[in-house]
């Protein structure tokens, strides 16, 4: 990487700590907490960061994706990439080493991982055993009985995805539904009470219940309540998306 190509992505790195210290710092209540447009102001931020980065480290990507052996799925290198930088973002210290050197060891792990995944003929012990990796797309073409043989479908797996990710978006939108309320409630004696049953709510639809049936029971309750309560906050949150 040139040397204006390194310092680049040292500031962008060094921007991108910069605003999540800043959420963290706010989010810890060492300011009283955020309202819910700083917090959407600081996410947008961080993303803006991020993408910079991954602007920047596309050659070096390109680069390992071919050294890997991975340039016929460019998709999942891609994404193998990404989730190494985030990583690399995540436990970046600039006293240890440059950011560049410790994203490419990032980003060259999680390749290596996707090739054994998916090459798991490269491997020493599946070389010494004769082990080949054969597609599943050359036991015949779409639709043919060999290919729909070779099918694994799980339907209660799929409807079980379904429902995790509906609750968990559910958990991320109540949140920010409950730090507007919250706003409008600070200097009020319901404010102490609903903090709390506004996190066991968000904790629910993030979470999921637990406990005996009596708590599970009372637990979805307070999210209901929760949830009824927030809606006239929605009409605010709607206005920063």
């Amino acid at each position: 990487m040139e040397q204006a190509a390194r310092l680049a992505l040292e500031d962008a790195i060094t921007a991108l700590q910069a605003v999540r210290k800043r959420q963290t710092e706010r989010a810890g209540g060492t300011a009283n907490g955020m309202d819910a447009r700083e917090h959407a102001q600081l996410c947008r931020h961080s993303d803006q960061h991020f993408r910079r980065i991954l602007r920047l480290l596309s050659p070096r990507m390109r680069q390992l994706t071919r050294r890997y052996g991975l340039d016929d799925m460019p998709d999942d290198a891609a994404q193998a990439c990404a989730i190494g930088v985030l990583r690399a973002a995540e436990t970046y210290d600039a006293r240890k080493a440059s950011f560049s050197t410790h994203v490419t060891w990032a980003m060259r792990g999680e390749l290596q991982s996707l090739r054994h995944r998916v090459r798991l003929d490269q491997r020493d012990s599946a070389r010494a055993a004769g082990v080949r990796t054969t597609s599943l797309s050359a036991a015949g073409p779409a639709g043919s009985p060999a290919e729909e043989a070779l099918q694994v479908v799980d339907e209660a797996a799929s409807d079980a995805v379904e429902r995790s990710a509906s609750d968990h978006l559910a958990g991320l939108w109540l949140g920010r539904l409950t730090d507007a309320a919250l706003d409008t409630l600070k200097g009020s004696p319901m404010a102490a009470s609903f903090r709390k049953d506004a996190e066991a709510a968000v904790s629910y639809w993030l979470e999921g219940p637990s406990g005996s049936r009596q708590e599970r029971e009372r637990q979805r309750q307070t999210a209901r309540r929760i949830g009824r309560y927030c809606q006239a906050g929605a009409a605010n949150i709607a206005g920063l998306s």
